[in-house]
């Protein structure tokens, strides 16, 4: 989405992948022109312009079907093994921070281990968005050749916007004028249903 988005203006993507927790100190220090944030470590700064959310993240919890939990408060989830995203707790800390300081909780910087890990039973409960959870439960029924267990989703968080965040005022505009070109001629939906379908 980012790289056609950007490219409807003439700008090419170079992107750079490094961990959540180092993606604010790389912006704010220069090393990249614009970055996929986190949102849970706010950018005040000066010179810096927030775009049109890219995507709408669907936080859940999602545990195995056959298991039949209930997770409809937070104390629901002190009994459980919970693996979350890079900094998930942050996000939502009144539903996490008791499993995390009880050791129940940890968090995977790869999100398919998240996948692996629910579906072979070695955790109970995983945070992801849902979107993303089912692209990574996609590659993993791909690459074991076999129907995943059916997993059971668990509504906690209202969706919240993810919205890049650029070194550049006209960069950040033509970012969401291209952004608005892949929603109104449906390529937006295209590139979304490609990684979940």
């Amino acid at each position: 989405i980012a790289r056609e988005a950007l490219a409807h203006k003439g700008y090419e993507l170079a992107p750079v992948y490094v961990p959540p927790r180092r993606i604010a100190h790389d912006l704010v220090n220069g090393f990249v022109d614009a970055a996929s944030k986190d949102q849970n470590v706010p950018i005040t700064e000066d010179g810096f312009y927030y775009a049109e959310p890219a995507f709408v993240y669907h936080a859940a919890f999602f545990t195995l079907g056959e298991r039949a939990l209930n997770l409809d408060a937070p104390e629901d989830l002190s009994a459980v093994q919970i693996l979350g995203f890079q900094n998930a707790s942050a996000a939502w800390p009144d539903w996490l921070a008791a499993s995390e300081g009880n050791g129940s909780y940890k968090e995977v910087v790869d999100q398919a281990l998240q996948i692996r890990m629910l579906q072979r039973g070695r955790t109970d409960v995983v945070v992801a968005d849902r979107t993303i959870f089912r692209h990574y439960l996609k590659l993993y029924e791909n690459e074991t050749g076999a129907a995943a267990k059916a997993v059971k989703l668990h509504e906690f968080a209202e969706p919240s916007g993810y919205a890049p965040i650029f070194r550049s005022e006209k960069v950040r505009d033509a970012f969401n004028e291209g952004l608005q070109h892949l929603k109104q001629t449906g390529r937006y939906d295209e590139i979304i249903a490609a990684y979940v379908e």
